[in-house]
């Protein structure tokens, strides 16, 4: 390496310090922070001692969603072990090519021996200038920097220990393999948080909003569980912060939170408006789906009455835990079950047409095909949302039709029995219910809009509903 070969060797030393950021800030990420644990041993003994005591770890690369929290990490690591951070793109080089990536990592291998202290070099939007090289539309450019930061990857962590590099990318795929091949980067994948995370990073963002002390956090915890922390950034600031929005001003009240989440989620209400009739059929409807999916213990967390359009037009809408995702066969019985549970509450109802019975049928079906399809070829299922499954999906998987006459016959028996069941399960759930009971609760929520699940479990009281304890 060119020692100072940098031509701005002060800015190292001009950046601001990055943000503050302690244990008590993070939650919902159990597994990525401990797998950051080595790291950050490393980086405490490095900059206590000035050279390496502990076995220096590989780099690593951080891949998720936007706003998973891969640089509030990278802070993490800095603010605990104390090591000097430095964002890449802060760099004063005005482009990158193979002779500004080695800038900046000799600007960093000569701060770290000169101060004798570890350093963490913060690479944001990673797959900028690690391209893959088998891509068919790559430049000798691009080509020329995935070598220059392999050699520079590989040379660092001999010469320069109390080096950290951190790449943080939100497609892994995009970057060449080779570079996070084991022992050089590690890859640590950001998953969305979990109901926990979600809901400690409601409370903190909405601190200053203004919200009553009653307000149910948790019910849109468990929505946006999943989902990252700027999604429940956004909520919050389109809900509580109206006025830097442009949008209304007034109190905050729970029904414009649930309709910012509704809007995320599901898309925003049309101009479409139902007749009586059709307004009562889409709440039995929904009423069905609801109260089947919560008699078999996973609580609908939202019941959405009116006429919403994102990238299908839709009456209604049930937001329930099920659809997070399927892990077990009863999760498959439960979920299929739940979906036929509108059309057999309008039949229980004796209610004429239906308000969405294609597609639920439509996903039903698809989903026992995919499971059916799945238990004959023996692949495990895993943890995925298998909602809408369609041949499309099975050609990008690789699941071709199955090879003989005979085993698709057997595979078209086993799906009609799964849904046969599923359909006799919620058929027995809304009878012991009753008509009498469904009717007194739809006509409760008929002018209602959006009915989160304390709300709807509150009427389901009043007219005499129970569910199994937990």
């Amino acid at each position: 390496m060119k020692k100072n070969a940098g031509t701005k060797k002060s800015w190292i030393y001009e950046l601001k310090l990055p943000k503050i950021v302690t244990r008590q800030h993070v939650k919902g990420i159990p597994q990525t922070l401990e797998a950051l644990k080595g790291h950050l041993d490393f980086l405490k003994s490095f900059g206590k001692a000035g050279k390496k005591e502990v076995p220096q770890p590989p780099n690593l690369l951080f891949y998720g969603a936007p706003g998973a929290g891969k640089t509030f990490l990278a802070c993490l690591l800095a603010t605990e072990s104390g090591a000097k951070f430095v964002p890449a793109l802060e760099a004063p080089y005005t482009k990158w090519n193979a002779d500004s990536i080695e800038k900046v990592f000799d600007d960093c291998c000569h701060w770290v021996n000169k101060n004798k202290k570890s350093l963490i070099l913060f690479w944001d939007e990673f797959d900028a200038i690690a391209k893959k090289k088998n891509r068919q539309n790559i430049s000798v450019m691009e080509a020329t920097m995935v070598s220059q930061l392999l050699s520079q990857l590989d040379g660092h962590m001999e010469k320069t220990p109390g080096l950290v590099v951190i790449g943080a990318t939100n497609n892994i795929d995009e970057i060449e393999p080779s570079i996070y091949r084991a022992g050089r980067l590690k890859t640590v994948p950001f998953d969305e948080l979990d109901e926990e995370g979600m809901l400690f990073i409601l409370k903190e963002l909405a601190k200053d909003a203004g919200l009553p002390e009653s307000f149910d956090y948790q019910t849109v915890a468990e929505m946006l569980s999943g989902e990252t922390a700027s999604m429940a950034a956004q909520i919050i600031n389109r809900t509580c912060f109206p006025s830097a929005l442009g949008s209304k001003t007034g109190p905050i009240t729970e029904e414009d939170f649930f309709q910012a989440v509704v809007e995320e989620k599901v898309g925003f209400k049309t101009n479409k408006i139902l007749t009586a009739r059709e307004k009562k059929m889409v709440v039995i409807h929904e009423i069905g789906h609801g109260l089947v999916s919560t008699l078999l213990g996973h609580p609908a967390q939202m019941l959405i009455l009116s006429p919403r359009k994102d990238k299908k037009e839709s009456w209604g809408n049930t937001l329930a835990r099920i659809t997070r995702g399927i892990l077990s066969k009863k999760d498959l019985d439960d979920h299929i079950a739940m979906l036929y549970g509108g059309i057999i509450a309008e039949e229980v109802c004796d209610i004429e047409g239906s308000a969405g019975a294609g597609a639920d049928l439509e996903e039903a079906g698809s989903l026992a095909a995919w499971w059916v399809d799945s238990f004959m070829r023996k692949q495990s299922v895993g943890r995925a949302n298998l909602i809408g499954i369609t041949d499309a999906h099975h050609d990008s998987w690789g699941l071709h039709p199955l090879p003989t006459e005979s085993l698709r016959r057997e595979s078209e028996k086993l799906i009609k029995k799964l849904l046969d069941a599923a359909e006799k399960m919620a058929f027995s759930a809304l009878k012991k219910v009753g008509k009498k009971k469904i009717l007194k609760l739809a006509r409760l929520l008929e002018n209602k809009d959006i009915v989160p699940r304390n709300t709807f479990l509150k009427y389901c009281k009043k007219v005499g509903i129970k569910f199994p304890s937990k």
